[in-house]
């Protein structure tokens, strides 16, 4: 185990080596960022915040045994010359208060004697005059870059007074509200045309810490086109099939019996001017204008419904023209006409089977009529939807065997039923 005394040792020895050292000293400072010339790496460039804030430059003589004098210069970069003294100091250590950019030379004198010259720049960066520029627009795309000046941070070579430049960094940050996804190439960012007015917002940022913001109200011209639609009307006795709509991720579909009364409901996006709906059907397409219509699906087949919206507003660059369609048609499946009788009830109250009542699809027309084996009518009605509950005039009928006579029709012109039989009322004892 090292005991305290050998620590002290040891730091004795180092401190006693770098006195007796050939190494080198070198301007410092407390700066955001540094680098160096291409002419030397020997002199470094100093990037600091704020010169106003009077950031200091300071050197400290490798061998604290001697007394130095230090006189630091300025740079004169019409002659190329660094024949501006600025201050002297004695000692082994010397500090210089910076407060405009440019080049400082440090000269070293020992007894006399021109020991070391140091050089090095000092600078502060600005952004100024943020732009957010609009490189391409159309109905479905939008490209921005960010543009922005900065400060010439020139140098100079002392043998050849040849100009460098000091190539700062930038980052940027980008936002939109309402909040889009974009995909960013540094400066420049590629999204989906916006369907809704934007603030986009530019972080423009350094390697000193300075940074500025600039924002761009982007007017959308682009539209996407959007409906949903409900089934106002079910209508069936078809226990397999009724009349409801299947949504899927993508599309959806409604199926069922006719007529299928079916409610677009808009909602789109973007400045839609109009809108031009589109149902393509077995046998025609039939179109409307109406922004919210309303339509009765009868004939049975499948039907496509497309939706495009316009833009059809003016803007300062002219009319926008952009116009956008459902990529994916939802369906609508009118299912063919349908007519089942049973043979039996059993009107007990049990709630099954306690009404003569058929099995029906798409049926337009309807008329039914019930006897008795005498031929007196019973019960009658136009409505498929409608049974007969084993009653006459209010009074429970006689079980036994009734017969009915029905004529109907479908919504297509082959579709005519006309149905005779008999029907079992059962009466449990």
């Amino acid at each position: 185990m090292i005991n305290r005394s050998t620590y002290i040792w040891c730091f004795i020895f180092v401190f006693s080596w770098l006195l007796n050292s050939n190494i080198k000293a070198q301007i410092v400072a407390d700066a955001i960022y540094t680098t160096q010339t291409s002419y030397s790496p020997s002199d470094p460039v100093f990037i600091f915040e704020n010169l106003l804030l009077n950031p200091n430059l300071r050197y400290t003589a490798t061998d604290q045994s001697e007394n130095y004098e230090f006189e630091w210069y300025r740079h004169n970069s019409e002659t190329n010359t660094w024949d501006q003294l600025l201050q002297t100091q004695t000692g082994v250590f010397t500090a210089l208060i910076v407060n405009q950019p440019g080049g400082y030379m440090l000269r070293v004198i020992q007894n006399g004697n021109l020991e070391e010259v140091y050089r090095c720049w000092a600078f502060e960066t600005e952004i100024a005059n943020p732009e957010i520029v609009i490189d391409f627009q159309d109905c479905f795309s939008l490209e921005l870059s960010a543009t922005s000046e900065s400060i010439p941070l020139t140098y100079y070579d002392p043998s050849t007074g040849n100009p460098g430049t000091v190539s700062i960094e930038k980052t940027y940050q980008w936002s939109a509200n309402p909040s889009i996804d974009f995909t960013q190439f540094g400066a420049s960012i590629e999204m989906n045309a916006p369907v809704e007015d934007t603030q986009i917002t530019v972080t423009i940022s350094d390697v000193a810490g300075k940074s500025v913001s600039e924002y761009l109200d982007y007017h959308a011209i682009a539209v996407r086109a959007d409906y949903d639609w409900n089934i106002i009307r079910p209508r069936t006795r078809d226990d397999e099939k009724s009349n409801e709509i299947h949504r899927g991720s993508e599309t959806s579909i409604a199926e069922g019996s006719a007529p299928i009364e079916i409610r677009f409901e808009e909602k789109s996006s973007g400045p839609v001017s109009r809108w031009a709906w589109q149902i393509a059907g077995p046998s025609d397409t039939i179109a409307f204008r109406d922004r919210n219509p309303f339509y009765v699906f009868q004939r049975a087949g499948e039907y496509k419904v497309y939706l495009t919206v316009y833009n059809d507003h003016v803007f300062l660059e002219g009319i926008s023209e952009c116009w956008h369609r459902t990529p994916d048609p939802n369906t609508v499946n009118v299912m063919e006409s349908l007519l089942e009788v049973p043979n039996t009830f059993t009107p007990d109250g049990d709630g099954i089977n306690d009404e003569f009542r058929v099995a029906f699809r798409s049926i337009r027309k309807f008329n039914m009529v019930i006897y008795n084996r005498w031929g007196r009518r019973v019960y009658s009605s136009s409505n498929p939807s409608e049974g007969w509950d084993g009653t006459i005039g209010g009074k429970r009928a006689a079980p036994g065997v009734y017969f009915y006579h029905i004529e109907a029709e479908g919504y297509n012109a082959n579709e005519k039923y006309k149905l005779s039989g008999p029907v079992h009322l059962i009466r449990g004892r």
